[in-house]
């Protein structure tokens, strides 16, 4: 079914302003787990998007590959000179990794027990795994338009749910947060307004050259909305109900 939305036209060039939330996300992730790794740690990232966590990571001292079925991304992977994979199985099994990221990849297929038990295999003796996926609690999933809510998202998870397919898979939860995402009520309430259709509509045309001070005018109402909704993202994070669930977990056999 994805590559009926994304297949050859997923966008690997993204603008100024996707970058450079990619980069705030990118900065995060670098915080929380550079803490765990030692220099030069080899990671895997499973769905690798246009690269951009992997190159980053890569900056910073670290051995990375990434992971995905989809054979352009892959491709996109080699012209950067990463090792890429289609699939966990055609690792090598003598190959492991200290961290594997799998963030947003779970809620895509409807079998998590076989997909986390083959990141597991893929896991070194002491590696740890980064996982993040829509929460269904939030407060924004209680809206028609949530940006979650995708034809493409074949499963949804809480807090206790994500928690038990860890456990059955192998998994242990070393570290469990709640995060919102920096533009999610932005959308929502564009989404809204808009209708779902017509707003996907409005969000490609903005992006196009011929509309550059449109485009500009979007993403700086979306950054000033952003901002100004700080404090309700607080309390979403201090209530449980943010529209991210982003967990550390190492297979159980670690002590």
């Amino acid at each position: 079914m994805e590559d009926d939305y994304f297949g050859e036209s997923y966008e690997l060039n993204l603008s100024f302003w996707e970058r450079g939330l990619q980069i705030r996300n990118y900065i995060r992730i670098f915080r929380r787990m550079s803490f765990h790794l030692k220099p030069g740690a080899r990671i895997l990232e499973v769905g690798v998007g246009n690269a951009g966590l992997l190159k980053f990571l890569r900056n910073k001292g670290y051995e990375v590959s990434g992971c995905d079925l989809s054979e352009t991304l892959c491709q996109n992977l080699r012209t950067y000179n990463i090792p890429a994979y289609r699939g966990l199985t055609e690792i090598p099994k003598d190959l492991k990794f200290d961290l594997v990221i799998a963030n947003h990849v779970l809620e895509h297929t409807n079998v998590p027990h076989t997909l986390l038990k083959e990141t597991r295999q893929a896991l070194s003796t002491t590696g740890l795994l980064h996982l993040a996926v829509p929460n269904v609690l939030s407060w924004g999933a209680n809206f028609k338009w949530w940006v979650s809510y995708q034809p493409y998202h074949l499963v949804y998870y809480d807090e206790r749910s994500l928690r038990c397919v860890l456990q059955q898979s192998g998994f242990e939860v070393v570290d469990l947060r709640f995060f919102e995402s920096f533009t999610g009520w932005f959308l929502i309430v564009f989404r809204t307004f808009m209708g779902h259709k017509k707003a996907a509509g409005t969000s490609n045309s903005v992006l196009n050259k011929k509309n550059r001070w449109i485009k500009y005018g979007y993403y700086i109402g979306m950054i000033i909305a952003s901002f100004i909704l700080t404090p309700l993202r607080i309390v979403q994070s201090v209530f449980q109900r943010s529209d991210e669930i982003h967990i550390v977990a190492r297979p159980t056999h670690q002590r």
